[in-house]
Formats: C-alpha cells, structure tokens, sequence
C-alpha cells in the first residue's frame, strides 16, 4: 500500500483521531458505536463497514447486523465530476458516447453513482460512475486508520476483542475487487454465462476501470408483495424462483450474489434478473462438495460427519480439542433436530456453524462466510415477499437431485474397483495377522496388565471367524457397488459386482461343505 501524501496526510490523520477520540474507542466499542465511526469517517468507511456487514467471520453477528444500515445512499457527485470521469476513463467527450445522459442519478453509493443514459443506438443503459480519486482516498485513509491503531494492537468490541490490522487488510482486499469496474464487468460476463438472461448486458466499447455501462433492466423489484401483484404477477412463484436461482447459484455455480437485498433484485417478464454483481462470492468444487455432505448430514443428525465436515472445511489456527467441537455440534445439531425443513432458517444454520468452527480457530473460507450474510438477507426478503418459501427444502431438494449428476461413473467405477481389491488383500491378510497375535499371547510377549491362556483350537476359530468377516465385508461392499451402478447411466454393469458376490458367497459355501465331509 502506497504512502498517503505528507501534507494531506497529517491533516487527515489529525482528523481520524479527533473522531477517534470523540467516539472514546478506547472504552469500548459497540455495534451502534462502530456504526457512527463509520459514518463521521467519511463514504470511504461507510463502504467498508457494507463490505464488513457481510462478514461474521470476522465481526460478530450482532455487529454485522448494526452495520447493514449503512447501507443507504451518500450525498452525490456534482454532474461536471460525473462527466470528467466518464470523458477521461472513455477518452471521448459525453455527447459522442451518449445520445442522452440523465444528470440526476438513479442512486448514489460511497463508491460509485449510477446514472439513466441512452446510446446512439437507443437502447437504454445505466451508467455506474466510480468516484474521482477514490483509490487513492481509500488507501490514504486505511494506511492513516492503521497508524492511529499502531498503539492499539486489538480493539474491544464489547467483550470480543478483534485484531484490527487483520480486519483492515481484509477490508482493503475486498473493497479493491469491489472498486475496478473491469472486474464487475467479467462477473456480469461470468454470471451470464451460467444463468442465462438473469443479468444486465456489459457493454465493453464504454467500460473502464471507473466507468461500467450496463443494460437497463425494466421490471418490477421485489420489495412488496403489493409491487408484484399490481405488476399482475404471482409473489409466491416469484419467491420459489429466486430461491431456485440463489441455491442454483450456491450449489451447481460456486459464484454467488453477495448482495441479495430487493435492490439488486428485478423480475423482467416473469424472470428475477440480478443487477450489482460488484460483491460476489466464490465456492470451490471442494467447498460445494462438503456444503452437500453437510445437509445430508444435518438431515441425518449425522454428528462425526457433520464435525468431519466443518474439520475439512477450515483452516485451523492452533490445537483443536476435536472431543469439544463434538460436543458443540452435536448441541447445535440438537438444537435444529426437533425442526423439520420447513422450519429452519439457513441463514442462521451457517452463522452457528461459522460461530461454532470460530470457538474452536477454524477459519472458514472467505466464500462461506458472505453466503451466511447473502443467506440471511435473501431469507429476509423471502419472508416478506413469499413466507411459504423455505430455502433449507429448496436446497434438500437440490443437492438430492444433483448427487449423482456430479458423480464420474468411470472414476467412481475405478475407485470402487480399487477399494474392493484393497480390502481383499486387506480381508485375506487378517487371519495371519490374527494368528500371529495369538502365538505372541501363548508366548507371552503380548501382555498388558493382564494374562490370557488360549489353546491352539481357539487360535483356529478365531482365525475362521475372522476369515469369514473379512469375505463378508468384501461381499457386503460388492452389493453396495451394484446398488449404485444400478442409478447410475449404464444400469446393466451391476451384474460385475453383484456376480463377483455371488462367486465369493458360493466359495465359501463350497468350503464349509469340503470341511464338513
């Protein structure tokens, strides 16, 4: 991060701590407290208590709900800036690059404001404006905050202390994604090519790094139920398809709405459209994998898998007494357990997972930590516009059907193939393993605090039975293959595992007969 300018600089620097001091950070700071900081800092921090608002991982829940009022329009840029930056970022003067351009924004943001255009063309666009020098104002400002901080290595948040230069350098991280209109460009470009008609059109030739020109999208938003009723259209089956369309997202793409307030919601003949893809999260392969073993595991109130889960996910920071986050899962598992589907927020279900994994230091990826916050607001909006719409079913439902659309049957094949001939190998080795145990018993090598006296015959039928577990367990995993391939593609391979069992049972059949004649 660059040096602010000297002059500039102490000024403003004097003026952070004289807010700072107004405020007395030092007794404390609590949610409304933070929210007024913010607010006297200026719309760079305004910006960055939004960014925030979408981070339990890093604030706790009650502090990322205080901050979500920050979310209203700024005072707006004079036009003669609108026009200077749209001319220098395009390189060409306004009236050549706009058969009209309305003045007066459609809103105003600490970042950016967005203005009503026409091209030569007459088609309708909105113009996203970025602030003039804001980088730079934001760096200034972060690299000033961080050293009127630089005595004051964590903050008390009423009672949850905070490392504040953490917290900056991940506020700084987003925001710089969040201010290049280049890339909210590739994510509008991104996200069209996954969900089809369900954002607005980039238009390149008058998009910069500070200027992004998009297509106007007309339509209803989704405030009220009233709004869409009076557009003639069916609330409820509009709330069942931003549903369908968020856990879509979430699920099958890994690259979600952050954002998914009603103002960034429009239905367009009949259709939710998704506009202000500047805050997106992003979910790996992994990620969505275990996000599924993780529902069915809280459907199942499956508790070691559910712990394995949130284990897998994390990144641990230190020791992790595993007995522990047993415990608290299986008390957060209790707590939902009496629930059905229908009942459950899964907005909530994330926060008490992220806060679960965050007592015992397990940070959560960056994505899952947005999806929380995205959760609970897009639940918000459901509960006015549909209250029938639960998105724990819709995703239930959804990962249901798309298990085995996400199966490699060739490379499960191969790994089942693998598996089997491991446990056969593994299966034939424990009956001399078994019998080696029981000769260093009778020798009396193997002891502990105890004697054991078995004869040669038990040794024997230890051995069968052992012999008849390890060809049991092989059988039993030769069926379940079967099973599968059954739903699979190509049904007909089952009969492979299904007549290896059948040869395996029939052996041992055989051999029992031979030791009985």
């Amino acid at each position: 991060m660059n040096e602010p300018d000297r002059t500039d600089g102490r000024a403003r620097l004097k003026e952070i701590i004289s807010i700072l001091a107004r405020h007395e950070v030092a007794r404390g700071v609590g949610p409304d407290k933070l929210v007024a900081i913010l607010t006297d800092l200026g719309p760079t921090f305004v910006k960055l208590g939004q960014i925030l608002s979408m981070r339990p991982d890093i604030l706790p829940k009650r502090y990322c709900e205080a901050l979500e009022a920050l979310r209203s329009d700024v005072a707006p840029l004079p036009f003669a800036e609108v026009r200077a930056v749209v001319e220098e970022s395009l390189g060409q003067p306004l009236e050549e690059l706009f058969a009209s351009f309305e003045q007066e924004p459609l809103g105003s943001a600490s970042i950016a404001q967005a203005h009503r255009a026409t091209l030569p063309d007459g088609q309708s666009v909105v113009v996203k404006v970025q602030r003039p020098n804001i980088r730079e104002v934001m760096e200034r400002d972060i690299s000033l905050l961080r050293r009127a901080f630089a005595l004051v290595k964590k903050v008390n948040l009423a009672g949850d202390v905070l490392d504040f230069n953490e917290l900056l350098e991940e506020m700084w991280k987003v925001t710089q994604q969040e201010m290049d209109f280049l890339q909210e460009a590739a994510n509008l470009r991104e996200f069209q090519e996954k969900n089809p008609g369900m954002c607005p059109r980039v238009y390149p030739e008058r998009t910069a790094r500070g200027v992004l020109t998009m297509e106007y999208v007309q339509g209803s938003g989704v405030s009220s139920r009233e709004e869409l009723l009076a557009a003639g259209l069916d609330p409820d089956a509009i709330g069942r398809a931003l549903a369908h369309s968020y856990v879509k997202q979430v699920i099958e793409d890994g690259f979600f709405h952050a954002d998914p307030h009603p103002g960034n919601i429009r239905v367009r003949e009949g259709r939710i459209v998704w506009i202000d893809l500047g805050m997106m999260g992003r979910l790996t392969e992994r990620d969505r994998s275990l996000m599924r073993q993780a529902v069915a595991a809280m459907s199942a109130k499956n508790i070691g898998e559910m712990t394995d889960v949130v284990l897998a996910l994390g990144e641990t920071k230190g020791h992790v007494n595993r007995s522990r986050l047993f415990a608290d899962i299986d008390d957060l598992i209790s707590r939902y357990g009496s629930m059905d589907l229908g009942g459950m927020n899964l907005g909530k279900v994330l926060e008490d997972v992220l806060e679960a994994a965050a007592k015992h230091q397990i940070g959560m990826p960056s994505g899952l930590a947005m999806l929380s916050r995205g959760m609970v607001t897009l639940e918000g909006v459901l509960a006015d516009l549909s209250p029938g719409v639960n998105v724990v079913e819709i995703t239930a439902e959804y990962v249901k059907k798309s298990m085995f659309r996400h199966v490699d049957w060739g490379q499960e094949a191969e790994r089942e193939f693998y598996t089997l001939l491991t446990s056969a190998r593994r299966a034939g080795e424990l009956p001399s393993l078994s019998a080696d145990t029981l000769r260093l018993l009778l020798k009396g090598q193997l002891r502990r605090n105890f004697d054991l006296e078995i004869g040669v015959d038990t040794e024997s039928i230890l051995a069968r039975l052992l012999d008849r577990l390890g060809a049991s367990l092989v059988t039993a995993a030769l069926i379940i293959a079967g099973s599968l391939l059954v739903l699979g593609p190509a049904p007909w391979t089952c009969a492979f595992p299904y007549a290896a069992a059948g040869l395996i049972t029939a052996a041992k059949y055989w051999k029992r007969l031979r030791r009985r004649g």
